[in-house]
């Protein structure tokens, strides 16, 4: 390299100038580095045809004054177009901002304000803030629909919860007789279960009666059997002791006229014949007596004969009637043990209907428990919506 130095001509490069970037030298990039203890700059170019290069050392601050007062004069300009683009700026921003503020301010008056919903913002323009305050108003129609159709139907379903409260109160009311009206007839249910149990009690009772009675009557259709049979017996009997006192006054007659043939005989024996006579005469007296008698007992045989006749035939009667009175309790019986069974089986009816009733009941007090909570609920519903339609109230459309 030359210089005014002789030591450094034709020294290289490299070994005079220490803690430099060669690469970014030789393309042609300014470096900076130190020179006999100077601070320089060096500029490198190549030659042609050679592979040589020529390095160019400048004292640094003189290759830097031109460009540090260039750098002054851009800083000083950059100041103040800085301070004009912030003036610029700051009145943008401003008309910005005011924009802003109205729709802060009308929000603001909204929420916590005078809830004026009829308020609208000017949305002339194409920028940011104009389509915010399109976007407000746009929000504040469809907030003012809503609040009317809030209000509306917060007036429907306080309307709706007063029928619904006067409803109820009435389903209460009507609750309240039906649940009397079923403790009545649970009541009424069980005289009747009381007054049936007792009819089939006397209706068992009956026909436990109406066996024995009907056993009774078989018992006396067999004692009638046997007083026919006996009266039959005694007609036998009377028939042959009547046989028999028709024999005795055929005997009687018979001693009778022997007694009288024998007084004859005694008459014509004279004195000797009149103790047979005598005889003869007793013997005739008792021949009379003796039909006298078979007469008499002829006639209390025909008389008890006529009795027996009589009786019999009131047996047969009598046998009659108690077959009769038989069948009549036994139909009576079949007709107690249908009634027994008849009032068995209303029993079982009359317990489901007192089952039933029960089961009834309990859920009409379970409908009544829900008329309560629906009353209340429809009460709270009331409050609530009434709430609602003031709140919605206080916004103005």
């Amino acid at each position: 390299m030359p210089a005014n130095d002789p030591a450094l001509t034709l020294k290289p490069f490299a070994e005079t100038i220490k803690g430099i970037d060669f690469a970014a030298l030789k393309s042609g990039t300014p470096v900076d580095g130190t020179l006999n203890d100077a601070e320089k700059t060096f500029v490198a170019t190549a030659v042609p045809g050679t592979n040589w290069l020529l390095v160019v050392a400048l004292d640094s601050g003189d290759a830097t004054s031109g460009m540090r007062s260039l750098l002054k004069a851009s800083a000083i300009s950059l100041v103040i177009l800085a301070l004009l683009s912030a003036a610029i700026v700051h009145f943008l921003i401003a008309r910005l901002l005011k924009r802003l503020s109205d729709i802060r301010d009308a929000m603001h008056n909204i929420a916590n304000g005078t809830n004026d919903l009829s308020q609208r913002l000017p949305d002339s323009g194409e920028d940011e803030v104009a389509q915010i305050a399109q976007a407000f108003n746009a929000f504040s129609d469809k907030l003012s629909v809503v609040m009317v159709q809030l209000r509306d139907a917060s007036e429907s379903v306080k309307n709706a919860a007063q029928e619904i409260a006067a409803g109820n109160q009435d389903l209460s009311g009507r609750t309240e007789q039906a649940a009397s009206s079923l403790r009545e007839t649970a009541s009424a249910v069980e005289q009747i279960t009381a007054s049936v149990t007792q009819s089939n009690e006397s209706a068992a009772e009956a026909n436990d009666q109406a066996s024995k009675a009907s056993a009774a009557a078989a018992r006396g259709g067999e004692v009638v059997s046997q007083a026919i049979s006996t009266m039959q017996s005694i007609e036998v009997a009377s028939a042959k002791i009547g046989d028999i006192t028709s024999v005795i006054d055929g005997i009687a007659f018979q001693t009778n006229i022997l007694a009288l043939n024998a007084s004859v005989e005694a008459a014509r024996a004279g004195e000797q014949g009149r103790g047979f006579a005598v005889v003869a005469g007793e013997v005739r007296n008792l021949a009379s007596r003796s039909a006298q008698a078979a007469k008499e007992i002829k006639s209390l045989i025909d008389s008890t004969t006529d009795s027996v006749a009589t009786g019999s035939r009131y047996v047969h009667l009598a046998g009659e009637s108690m077959d009769e009175i038989r069948s009549s309790i036994g139909s009576v019986s079949g007709i107690m043990r249908e009634i027994s069974i008849a009032t068995s089986e209303q029993m079982k009816g009359i317990h489901e209907i007192n089952h039933a009733v029960t089961h009834l009941d309990r859920m009409v007090q379970q409908n009544a428990e829900l008329v309560v909570e629906s009353a209340a609920a429809a009460g709270a519903l009331q409050s609530q919506a009434g709430d609602l339609a003031e709140t919605a109230g206080h916004f103005r459309i």
